[in-house]
């Protein structure tokens, strides 16, 4: 069974008060919360988990963001062009996480058909997370709940912090590993 590294990318900063991540408590305190691109190296793809926002995007929504590197620059750490990747696995459809995705222009992208359908049209408390346009040119691939993407990695259905998220399981060297999306910073 081949094993895979994951290589956490590092896009965007900024801060958040707690209570958005830790379902209404503790709005008197700030996190600072960084906004990750995941790669998933192994032996037959490239494959991306999230594609973060460029910072335009994310000021569009937020004031503090600050950008650490473009989703080009975080890629190029790891020897690749968004051109080259095969796959991107969408954890959420939420712009914070797919607003680079468009410029995977080759890939797959692999998003809960749940979330798909949400994020099309979503309930108007969360128009502000969910942005068609981000994603309406990209070759979707729905899938519905828990998914063999290949052997050793496996997508588990995850809905709560949005209507379709999925998480990500990943067989490395150190045992297996979970990409959560959401909840884990």
């Amino acid at each position: 069974m081949p094993e895979y590294e994951i290589i956490p990318l590092p896009m965007a900063k900024g801060r958040i008060y707690a209570g958005y991540m830790t379902y209404l408590i503790n709005y008197d305190r700030m996190l600072d919360l960084v906004i990750y691109s995941w790669y998933i190296k192994g032996p037959k793809k490239n494959i991306i988990v999230d594609s973060s926002a460029p910072i335009d995007v994310l000021l569009q929504r937020r004031s503090d963001g600050e950008e650490i590197m473009t989703f080009e620059e975080a890629l190029k750490t790891v020897d690749l062009t968004p051109e080259q990747i095969d796959m991107v696995i969408q954890t959420q459809l939420h712009y914070d996480h797919c607003g680079n995705t468009s410029k995977c222009s080759n890939a797959d992208v692999i998003v809960q058909k749940k979330e798909l359908e949400f994020g099309l049209n979503p309930h108007p408390l969360f128009s502000l997370l969910y942005d068609p346009g981000l994603f309406k040119d990209i070759n979707l691939c729905p899938v519905d709940g828990d998914t063999k993407i290949d052997e050793g990695i496996d997508l588990l259905f995850t809905p709560g912090h949005s209507p379709g998220g999925q998480s990500v399981a990943v067989d490395t060297a150190k045992g297996k590993a979970v990409i959560t999306g959401f909840c884990c910073n």
